[in-house]
């Protein structure tokens, strides 16, 4: 969300908000890819893990994110306007949203180069970076390796509630 709408652009987004099966907000996260850039991406998918999200609406977003979020087996929707009310977010048929079920769906990246795999912050296919690059993203690639925020035990399957991001 940026404000009271669905951002632009699902990496973008000020801040995820999330929603139960009624539409009733249950949580608000600020957007953890803003302060860590490439790094950010992997703790937002452990956000969205975390918060028991299985489904997620977006108006725009990328073949990497896109591609990303479809592995970990979220169901993505998408949305031609920013301006929609949680309560018919919490059913994506009823709105009429968009399943986005392939990677393609997304946009390309300006950032990464689908040829080389690389994104342009110079990482390679391997995800090694130069020390140049380490400064630049605030502890690197691994500095948020290994660290399970959800709590032992948590699983994405087993949860009370729909939460939907938005």
């Amino acid at each position: 969300m940026n404000e009271d709408r669905i951002a632009n652009h699902f990496s973008k987004a000020e801040f995820f908000l999330f929603i139960n099966e009624q539409g009733e907000e249950v949580s608000r996260h600020a957007n953890p890819v803003h302060k860590a850039h490439c790094a950010g991406k992997k703790d937002l998918l452990e956000l969205l893990s975390c918060q028991h999200a299985d489904r997620i609406v977006v108006r725009n977003i990328g073949k990497q994110m896109l591609g990303k979020l479809l592995a970990h087996r979220f169901a993505v929707f998408q949305t031609n306007c920013g301006r929609r009310d949680t309560v018919e977010l919490a059913n994506p048929e009823v709105a009429g949203l968009n399943t986005l079920t392939d990677a393609e769906q997304g946009r390309p990246s300006s950032n990464h180069d689908e040829k080389k795999k690389e994104c342009s912050c110079r990482h390679n296919n391997k995800g090694a970076i130069s020390k140049q690059e380490r400064h630049h993203h605030k502890g690197g690639h691994n500095a948020h390796r290994g660290r399970g925020r959800c709590g032992q035990g948590e699983s994405r399957g087993h949860h009370c509630c729909r939460n939907t991001p938005v």
